[in-house]
């Protein structure tokens, strides 16, 4: 059996896809992951570890300590936020040994991806003039999209942190799609 097993009780992986959903929203909103998703990821996770019959579960569980350890270094001297370090943790432990390599590349696929993005906009925003904050409608919907989108380019133009959760999710998702159930 596999960890991939446990991704095949019904439901689990939508609920998995809100979950991770929560995580971007957030931290491309907020910068923040909340504790509650990257709790919630570890406990599927750590469930997985219990249909593993090999030695499989010890290594996934050795891997997510030293991921997580190797992880809070870089939360420590900054160049890693909290957030990020628990759920590549987290998700470590929810794609088990097999599959932790390809979560890792594809988590840094999608984080070169989302730098190219940011580093080519920030050449464009650069050259615009900044409009202030209040200056528009910001629009009355749920999610505000037009301020979200200001608030994104004000950041952008002053060198501001990526949110890396989002290339995070778009790993472990790409990972979890792809995984034998």
């Amino acid at each position: 059996m596999t960890e991939a097993m446990a991704l095949s009780i019904p439901g689990l992986f939508p609920a998995l896809f809100v979950l991770y959903g929560v995580a971007a929203w957030t931290d491309l909103t907020r910068r923040i992951i909340p504790n509650t998703v990257c709790v919630l990821v570890a406990a599927v996770g750590v469930t997985g570890l219990f249909f593993v019959a090999d030695s499989h579960g010890v290594a996934t569980l050795a891997i997510a300590i030293a991921t997580f350890a190797a992880l809070a270094f870089l939360c420590a001297i900054g160049r890693l936020g909290g957030g990020d370090a628990k759920l590549i943790s987290a998700t470590v432990l929810l794609v088990g040994a097999a599959h932790a390599l390809d979560f890792f590349l594809l988590t840094a696929l999608a984080g070169g991806v989302l730098s190219l993005v940011y580093v080519l906009a920030g050449f464009a925003f650069r050259r615009m003039a900044p409009r202030p904050l209040g200056s528009q409608q910001t629009g009355r919907g749920p999610f505000r999209l037009g301020l979200l989108w200001r608030v994104e380019c004000r950041r952008i133009r002053r060198g501001g942190p990526l949110p890396y959760g989002v290339a995070i999710v778009i790993g472990a998702l790409m990972t979890l799609s792809s995984l034998p159930v």
